[in-house]
């Protein structure tokens, strides 16, 4: 249990880090093109592709700190698939209508499929 709760809190904490990064690095990537939408778009993306890298990075690093064992390449491909499906059920789902509720089940949906993508066992 409390592996698991620590492995959260790091993948949370360094998700937050790098979408934070990533919000401030997207507009610079994009600077030179003259639509003003451009470093807002560049923003948003940075700040998403940021925690879906951040999150699963803490929850190895948490992991490797207490000695657990994992699949760090499923870590990564859990956040990615459980932030893009929410991503592509936001519209359906009507959460796209509060920002600050999209924003939070993206956030955990990235981390709880980083962490059982981590934990998964079998083959």
């Amino acid at each position: 249990m409390w592996p698991l709760l620590i492995e959260a809190i790091a993948g949370a904490a360094t998700g937050v880090l790098l979408a934070v990064s990533g919000g401030y690095l997207g507009p610079v990537l994009v600077r030179g093109f003259e639509n003003g939408w451009n470093d807002l778009a560049a923003s948003v993306v940075g700040m998403l592709i940021g925690y879906m890298v951040g999150a699963p990075l803490g929850v190895v690093a948490g992991a490797r700190l207490l000695n657990q064992r994992g699949v760090a390449w499923r870590a990564w491909l859990g956040s990615a698939i459980g932030g893009t499906a929410i991503m592509l059920l936001a519209e359906p789902l009507r959460i796209n209508q509060q920002p600050w509720l999209l924003m939070a089940i993206f956030a955990g949906a990235a981390l709880v499929g980083a962490l059982a993508g981590f934990r998964k066992k079998g083959t």
